[in-house]
């Protein structure tokens, strides 16, 4: 059974704490297992997988990570190493190598990324990711103590993973990207748009994992320092990757990755991990930072802002050029494409409106003699496909709204209204599921 998430959260905000490192790499020196997936280990090579969760453990670990990487139900098929059978036995390995250990820790259900990509790069639908990520909360939020995303390079799946997280239990919520070395992910968004959209959502931390070394990520870290409230998490791989041999290797040795951590530990960061190449040796150098002080940051706000996948907007910012999908001069023909489903129209017409000098897009189908509830969230869908701007979402209908907001790709601006007002209370509660910037 997870311990109580209240005491989690706290201790997420208020300590200075452990995660574990790589588990692939260590599987990897196993020939006896060559072949195996490695969450079908949990069920074939407990014991590997228990030692493995020890050592960590044992090296100073607070948070072990589940070996649920790729559990999701796409790749497992077989009913007989389903991921409703694989993760409840990932938590129990955990929690034995715990009990081994003998001292106290916490678990992370571990969910990586879902190895395609969503509409439109790929064929995967937002819902269609939704419910893949459910699948795997629904398996493991009854015993996991927290929910852990992680190597996500796309905003729309970290979205979709969030919701997931958010609507299916009451975990608290880790979520990290992975980026390149020149500030973006493999999808072009950037550590600032993440950031101030999962703290949005709700998560109770988040940061960077994988990819590159702590070395390289100076720049990023500042990004997030710069645009949260919320804790920051890093868990870099041990240098950049080196092939030789045939053999990928892993530059930085223990000690000195726990010295650059240091760095950003004393500018904020208080949670700390290792990924690709690392081993117990580094959790053991990371764990000699549990008692170094706690650096807090005072009175941060985050700034209204709304977001695009690649593209963050202020909205203190003075001279915001905003441009309306639905005008004086097109209203007729937009009108006719809407009511033809024409959506091949709708985006021609966004791209001839916009120019280089419009920050933001602002979609209102009200005067429109369509149903906004199927109207609305599919004309969101097909605009975010060829208009790469932050999006200001504006309807009548509360229901259409909600429906417009779960289907956006970043963090829009929300406007109800209504000829008696809009409710103070509904507009909150759709802009606190999805992270929306929202004006009473």
């Amino acid at each position: 059974m997870h311990k109580g998430k209240d005491m989690l959260k706290e201790k997420l905000k208020n300590e200075i704490l452990i995660f574990d490192g790589a588990m692939g790499t260590l599987l990897l020196n196993k020939p006896e297992i060559k072949g195996i997936k490695a969450e079908i280990l949990n069920q074939s090579h407990p014991d590997l997988i228990i030692d493995i969760h020890k050592q960590y453990l044992l090296a100073g670990a607070d948070i072990i990570t589940t070996n649920t990487f790729g559990a999701n139900p796409k790749k497992f098929t077989d009913p007989d190493s389903s991921i409703e059978v694989l993760i409840p036995l990932a938590i129990k390995n955990a929690r034995e190598a715990i009990k081994q250990a003998d001292k106290e820790a916490y678990v992370a259900l571990d969910i990586g990324p879902l190895g395609e990509f969503l509409q439109p790069a790929g064929t995967l639908s937002f819902e269609e990711a939704y419910d893949l990520f459910k699948a795997q909360i629904l398996a493991g939020k009854d015993e996991a103590d927290l929910i852990l995303i992680e190597t996500i390079t796309d905003l729309y799946e970290a979205k979709a993973a969030i919701l997931a997280a958010k609507e299916n239990s009451e975990l608290p919520i880790i979520a990290m990207m992975t980026f390149n070395a020149n500030g973006r992910s493999l999808t072009g968004c950037t550590p600032q748009t993440f950031a101030l959209l999962a703290q949005a959502m709700g998560v109770s931390a988040l940061g960077i994992n994988c990819s590159l070394g702590p070395d390289l990520l100076a720049p990023m870290v500042d990004e997030l320092l710069a645009n949260t409230q919320v804790p920051i998490i890093l868990e870099p791989n041990a240098g950049l990757p080196v092939v030789k041999d045939g053999k990928t290797t892993y530059p930085l040795q223990a000690e000195e990755f726990a010295t650059i951590m240091e760095k950003y530990v004393n500018q904020g960061v208080n949670i700390i991990g290792s990924c690709c190449g690392s081993s117990p040796d580094f959790t053991k150098k990371l764990a000699q930072l549990k008692n170094h002080p706690l650096i807090k940051k005072q009175g941060f706000i985050p700034p209204e802002d709304i977001s695009s996948p690649t593209d963050t907007l202020i909205l203190a910012d003075s001279g915001v050029l905003v441009v309306s999908i639905v005008n004086g001069s097109n209203y007729q023909r937009m009108a006719e494409a809407l009511k033809n489903r024409d959506f091949g129209f709708v985006q021609d017409e966004a791209m001839e409106l916009v120019d280089d000098n419009t920050q933001a897009l602002h979609i209102d189908l009200r005067m429109m003699e369509s149903d906004q509830l199927e109207l609305l969230p599919q004309a969101v869908k097909a605009l975010q496909e060829v208009v790469k701007l932050p999006m200001i979402l504006e309807s009548d209908d509360p229901v259409a709204l909600d429906a417009a907001c779960r289907i956006y790709n970043g963090k829009p601006l929300i406007v109800l209204t209504s000829e008696n007002g809009a409710s103070p209370k509904v507009i909150l509660s759709i802009a606190k599921k999805y992270g929306a910037t929202f004006f009473l």
